[in-house]
């Protein structure tokens, strides 16, 4: 055959990384997307191990030489179980699980006060609403409580009277009951959510996006797409995220001396 052909070389010291993701949820798979898409990009041959067991990682002939951690009970563990002079790098994706950590940890996180901020400048951009409201994740977890603050006080500084539904809480109302004055603006902390929003709407006799404008937050197209209407959603931008974490689990595993604590961002699109 004519022609220049070269194979791209890998390097020899192949690491050891366990990934402690979420991947029964869209994040969690995007996230994957990022760092696969970053050891393509930069032929890293890392040998990977998906969802580890805690005693996996923490056993005492386990070879890890790093782990991109999100919130789930094995990651827990495993961080209980680590010892506080391990080698072990971590980059922990929006799960804090690893805040104790002194050093050799970044922390990743999509931007929650800028995905609410957004939420509520696309929704006042439309000027219909009389009353802005959000509806929270189950269990309200930090990340939907950073989006309730953020949406909170935009909305506030519009001089627009505010609500939040708490789900679970005795005290709050029926969604729908409290949706007065129409037409309202409302966000959901997630699509889920969103869709369950909808129903509620539908169930009232409440047309989306006639008397409520409604936005979510993951873009995942499961449900923005299918819906009716479909959703408009914010995207974290998890995939960056996944791609952002990798690097920096390449940087933490290369690095001569201990690294220190690093927080990073990510602002959604």
């Amino acid at each position: 055959m004519k022609g220049n052909h070269r194979h791209q070389a890998y390097p020899l010291d192949k690491k050891n990384v366990a990934l402690m993701l979420r991947l029964e949820i869209m994040p969690g798979r995007q996230q994957l997307v990022g760092i696969f898409r970053y050891m393509k990009l930069h032929a890293r041959a890392w040998n990977i191990v998906l969802a580890p067991s805690a005693e996996a990682v923490t056993a005492a002939n386990a070879r890890f030489d790093g782990i991109i951690c999100a919130e789930n009970d094995n990651a827990q563990r495993a961080h209980e179980r680590l010892s506080p002079a391990t080698s072990l790098v971590a980059i922990d994706v929006g799960s804090g699980v690893f805040a104790a950590q002194r050093a050799r940890t970044t922390f990743i996180n999509v931007d929650d006060d800028a995905i609410g901020r957004m939420a509520a400048e696309h929704l006042l951009g439309q000027g219909r609403a009389r009353c802005a409201a959000f509806v929270g994740a189950p269990g309200e977890p930090a990340w939907s409580k950073a989006r309730q603050t953020a949406f909170r006080r935009t909305v506030r500084n519009a001089n627009m009277p505010f609500h939040a539904f708490t789900d679970g809480d005795a005290a709050t109302p029926p969604l729908v009951d409290w949706l007065l004055p129409l037409p309202a603006a409302l966000m959901a902390a997630n699509d889920q959510r969103a869709v369950q929003v909808i129903e509620s709407c539908r169930a009232a006799k409440l047309h989306v996006p006639e008397q409520i404008s409604l936005v979510s937050v993951d873009n995942d197209g499961l449900y923005c797409d299918c819906m009716e209407p479909t959703l408009s959603s914010v995207d974290p931008d998890y995939e960056r995220e996944g791609f952002l974490a990798a690097q920096e689990l390449d940087r933490l595993m290369s690095a001569t001396r201990t690294p220190r604590t690093r927080r990073m961002l990510i602002p959604p699109t």
